[in-house]
This record gives structure tokens, C-alpha cells and sequence, in this order.
């Protein structure tokens, strides 16, 4: 497997390495690490500094991120290449990915409470702008321990989500023997006031009968093109229904179950605004700090795990 991992010596970055870290048993036969730093452009006026002063302070603090990291992943029995670049650490990160087309980029993401706030700017959200690779978010104090994870994928019988699905049972081993999963996906409420009102207008009294049948055949029509995904891998999941809305349903069902991963496909689009602002994966990542991970390369026609 291989990681493209950037770094800066901050805690969020620690975060990150220890993660990658802890599943060093769990990523397959030498597995490939990256570690990336970005160091940012010197002003014009600094030029009067010289090159070789530059270059000595690139160089000490490229070593000063570099250190811990390549400790920690040493001792877990992982090389690891390093690789530097000067510039946006957004743009350089995914030009990165673009050169060594890795399986998975690990990046740590402080957030905040509102959306605007937690995406605007960050360079996480300037990542997933700007890459189809796919991205984990670790979120909160620390990152997950321990070999067997507790897995949430949330579907919603997209090509993202079919994507999602097999990127899951081609990295299983990523997260723990026997890890359990459960796939869930959020079907309107039908039986809630707003669709039954609508309901009466337009085609008479919903009962609730109706209302359950109805949800059922959305559900099965969401899970139709995912249950072939884990069947055909042999990896026994565990299937739920929500109701109601995507973005909270989906964020208040992950810290109920305490999942210690949420992995979800989601499109995005080309602008950088657009990519991050009303999408159901960037309200999910403004309402949890549980470690997210971001599918964003659609499935094709065809495609096997």
C-alpha cells in the first residue's frame, strides 16, 4: 500500500504518523511511505539574505519535521521515502499525489464548529479540492489504536459510493482482521410531517404502511449496487436504515455507534468553493471529529474490487 503522508511537526501531523504507525502489521508486503513537507516561499525581501541562508533554514526545518516522524515510523518496521517541496502546501500535496499516485493520503485537520470556518482556507479542504485520491481525516485529540477498527460506511447507491464500497474490501486488511462493518445509508422520512403533507396535495393520504414500504424500496434500491461489492469479497457487513436528513443523520449515527472510522464517497466538484460548501461530506466533517475518510473517485462500469 502506499501512503502519502505530509508533515510540519505539528500535533495534527504526530496524529497522523502514529496512525500509520499502528497499522504498520496491516499494510501488506512492503508497503510504501511517503513523507512530505511543504515549507512556505520566502518574501522577495528575504532574498537579500542570500541562498545559502535559505537554503540552511529549509533544510533545518525540513529535519525538524522530518525527525519524529521517521523515528516513530522506524521503530513500527516502516521505511519511508522523504520528499520536500516550497510553495502552497495544498497545491504541492496534490501535485505530490499526482507524481506517486498513492492509495491513500493520511492528513490530520483541527476543524471548528462552523463549516466556513473549519473548510475555508484549511489546507485539508485545498487537498481534497484538488485530488481524487482518497484522503483521511483524522480529527480530535488522537488517532485510532488498535489493530481491529470499528467501521462506518455511509452509501447512497452513488458511483462514489460503489467506489467507496470497493476501496474498502480492496484495503480490508488496512483496517484489522476482523473488523466489523456497517454500511448504512439515509432514506427519506415518509412519514414525517413535510413528506406527508406534500403527499396529501399531490396524491391523496400516505398510510403508514405506505410510508414503510416506500422507505424500504429506497433502501434497497440504495444497497442494490453495494451488496454485490461485499458479497463477492466474502466480507460479512452489517446493513442499516436512517431517516431523515443526510448530513445529521449521518453524523449523530457515527458517534452513537462510536466508530473509531467514517468512510464516504462524495463528487465534489472542479472550484475550490464548490468542492467543500454544501456537500453532505463537508457538513459531516464540520459535525464530528471522528477520523473521516473521503472516497472521491467514482466507480466505472465494469469495475471489480
Amino acid at each position: 500500500m502506499k501512503i502519502l503522508l505530509p508533515v510540519d511537526n505539528s500535533p495534527l501531523s504526530e496524529h497522523a504518523v502514529s496512525f500509520v504507525a499502528s497499522r504498520a502489521s496491516l499494510l501488506g508486503e512492503n508497503p510504501e511511505v511517503t513523507l512530505f513537507n511543504v515549507q512556505t516561499p520566502f518574501s522577495n525581501q528575504s532574498a537579500l539574505l542570500g541562498q545559502e541562508k535559505i537554503d540552511a533554514y529549509y533544510h533545518a526545518a525540513e529535519e525538524k519535521a522530518f525527525g519524529e516522524a521517521r523515528k516513530k515510523l522506524s521503530m513500527a518496521g516502516i521505511s519511508v521515502r522523504e520528499r520536500t517541496a516550497v510553495g502552497n502546501p495544498a497545491e504541492m500535496i496534490a501535485e505530490e499525489a499526482d507524481k506517486i499516485h498513492p492509495d491513500l493520503i493520511v492528513m490530520g485537520s483541527r476543524g471548528r464548529g462552523r463549516i466556513a470556518e473549519m473548510l475555508l482556507g484549511s489546507v485539508t479542504t485545498g487537498v481534497l479540492a484538488r485530488t481524487r485520491v482518497p484522503i483521511l481525516i483524522l480529527r480530535g485529540d488522537k488517532a485510532p489504536e488498535g489493530k481491529e477498527l470499528k467501521i462506518g460506511l455511509a452509501v447512497d447507491g452513488s458511483a462514489y459510493s460503489e467506489a467507496a464500497a470497493r476501496y474498502v474490501v480492496r484495503h480490508r486488511h488496512l483496517f484489522g482482521p476482523g473488523n466489523p462493518f456497517t454500511v448504512f445509508t439515509v432514506v427519506n422520512d415518509y412519514s414525517g410531517h413535510d413528506y406527508s403533507m406534500l403527499y396529501a396535495m399531490t396524491e391523496g393520504r400516505l398510510t403508514g404502511d405506505e410510508a414503510e414500504k416506500l422507505e424500504a424500496e429506497e433502501f434497497d434500491e440504495t444497497m442494490r449496487s453495494i451488496r454485490p461489492i461485499f458479497q463477492e469479497a466474502d466480507v460479512p457487513v452489517k446493513e442499516v436504515c436512517l431517516h431523515g436528513n443526510p448530513s445529521e443523520q449521518i453524523s449523530e449515527f457515527a458517534k452513537s455507534q462510536q466508530f473509531d472510522l467514517l468512510i464516504m464517497g462524495s463528487h465534489g466538484y472542479n472550484k475550490f468553493e464548490s468542492a467543500v460548501l454544501g456537500s453532505v461530506a463537508a457538513h459531516v466533517l464540520a459535525a464530528t471529529t471522528i477520523p473521516v475518510m473521503v472516497i472521491r473517485t467514482a466507480a466505472r462500469l465494469g469495475d471489480r474490487p
